[in-house]
């Protein structure tokens, strides 16, 4: 597969049936590449009858649980070739789940993250509040998908202000702040609702926005 071909072709014009055809010869190609690379993963896939010529459509491919992620190492890089190892948040248990990434697809999936969003955002960068505490990036021996996520997108953002207290309650002085300044600004608004009291904090943020005068639609 062809990360830059993808990236060159990728643009917010794209037809839907280009843009189908597009994932799915890279999802085929992917699979077959970590099915040849990745002992565990061909395992699986054994299992469940996998044949690359019988794949004709998306619904066709062996989709897995992510779960999966949390039994076992699937690597298709040896070890020394590891850049990165991310984790899940484990808010669903203590059993975290596993992403072995080398150098490659780590510089892949920033060009990714950066195409996807400049087709969005453009070039400029946009006053970013996040809905998380700013205690969740102090950790950066073992990073996990929530801070990897806030570091990726921090980058398309300036003047970062975090919503939440190192509690996880809501940061009211912080939100009001922030959105007096930049009432009449386009924001960026990042965050997760895997382990945050999500609905909480969107419609407490929104009742007192509005008593403090400020509209989410500005």
């Amino acid at each position: 597969m062809n990360i830059e071909k993808i990236h060159a072709q990728f643009s917010s014009n794209m037809s839907e049936c280009v843009r189908s055809e597009l994932v799915f010869e890279s999802l085929t190609s992917l699979t077959q590449h970590h099915y040849e690379s990745c002992g565990q993963y061909k395992m699986l896939l054994d299992s469940f009858g996998y044949d690359a010529r019988k794949i004709q459509s998306l619904s066709d491919l062996p989709f897995l649980p992510v779960t999966i992620f949390k039994q076992f190492d699937l690597l298709s890089v040896g070890l020394d070739q590891v850049f990165k190892v991310v984790h899940s948040s484990g808010t669903s248990g203590s059993n975290l789940s596993k992403i072995y990434l080398d150098r490659s697809t780590a510089v892949a999936q920033s060009k990714a993250l950066s195409k996807i969003l400049t087709l969005w955002l453009g070039s400029r960068r946009l006053p970013m509040l996040i809905v998380d505490a700013r205690s969740s990036l102090e950790e950066r021996s073992a990073l996990s998908a929530r801070s990897a996520g806030i570091l990726g997108f921090s980058a398309f953002g300036r003047n970062h202000t975090f919503a939440l207290k190192d509690d996880m309650s809501l940061d009211f002085d912080a939100v009001l702040k922030f959105g007096r300044k930049y009432n009449t600004s386009t924001a960026l608004l990042f965050g997760f609702s895997s382990g945050l009291p999500i609905l909480l904090v969107f419609s407490t943020l929104s009742v007192w926005l509005s008593k403090a005068g400020i509209e989410r639609s500005t």
